[in-house]
């Protein structure tokens, strides 16, 4: 149904057919040249693939991180007027 071909992925991609074909090769992908067909189980294979070697889980790939820190760019101080003595 939604199957490409490996130029035509390199070409979505903006990767060159040789550097996909390698990581095709990798993840185990059986693809011999630019005019293979890969169907989307085949994309999510690599997808999961590519993940993995760059370090990020897939389980991770959605969430945010645990914690934010803010720092302040400058301290500034306010001054109040002198409070007036107050009467019983």
């Amino acid at each position: 149904m939604s199957e490409v071909t490996v130029k035509q992925l390199a070409s979505t991609v903006g990767i060159p057919v040789e550097r996909l074909l390698t990581q095709l090769n990798e993840a185990g992908i059986t693809a011999e040249n630019a005019e293979t067909t890969l169907t989307e189980q085949e994309k999510l294979q690599l997808l999961g693939y590519l993940r993995r070697s760059h370090g990020k889980a897939e389980a991770d790939s959605g969430t945010t991180p645990g914690q934010v820190t803010l720092k302040r760019k400058s301290v500034s101080e306010l001054r109040q007027p002198a409070a007036a003595p107050r009467g019983n």
